[in-house]
């Protein structure tokens, strides 16, 4: 639902999404998470995009309310972790994201669709999006990772 969501917006121009993945909540409550990543072509500038995802969010139900502690359970969560040549820090938006490289529920559907992808992390180390998959240590919550077919 979300997909179809951005692959209809008027300045959307491509997309591509890997397969569906669960994992366990990290931080916040409720069931499982439902993971994906997707890749578009688009002429928005990051911060019309981020725009347009927050959209999408409250289209579906999402209402973001600031809490301390642990996150109440989300009906849709959607993140703007890179966008080619760009780099911001502010209050809105941070790009690349900073913990997407050590996220398994990100990297893992982004290798799918962008192995070849290079990111940084916050402290300037540069990987593939396959070679941070690789060096995401297991732990609990990664052996709960399952795609979805």
């Amino acid at each position: 639902m979300a997909c179809e969501a951005l692959a209809r917006a008027p300045d959307v121009l491509g997309l591509q999404a890997s397969t569906i993945w669960r994992s366990a909540p990290v931080a916040a409550l409720g069931p499982n998470f439902v993971n994906a990543a997707v890749m578009v072509q688009t002429r928005l500038c990051p911060e019309d995009l981020l725009r347009l995802l927050l959209s999408i969010e409250l289209a579906h139900g999402r209402h973001r309310t600031p809490t301390a502690g642990l996150s109440p359970a989300r009906t849709l969560d959607l993140d703007l972790i890179w966008m080619e040549g760009e780099h911001r820090q502010s209050a809105e938006l941070t790009l690349p994201h900073p913990r997407a490289t050590h996220r398994g529920f990100v990297m893992g559907p982004l290798q799918e669709i962008a192995p070849n992808l290079m990111l940084a992390s916050p402290c300037g180390q540069t990987h593939t999006v396959a070679q941070w998959w690789g060096l995401i240590p297991p732990d609990p919550i990664l052996s709960s990772f399952r795609p979805m077919r």
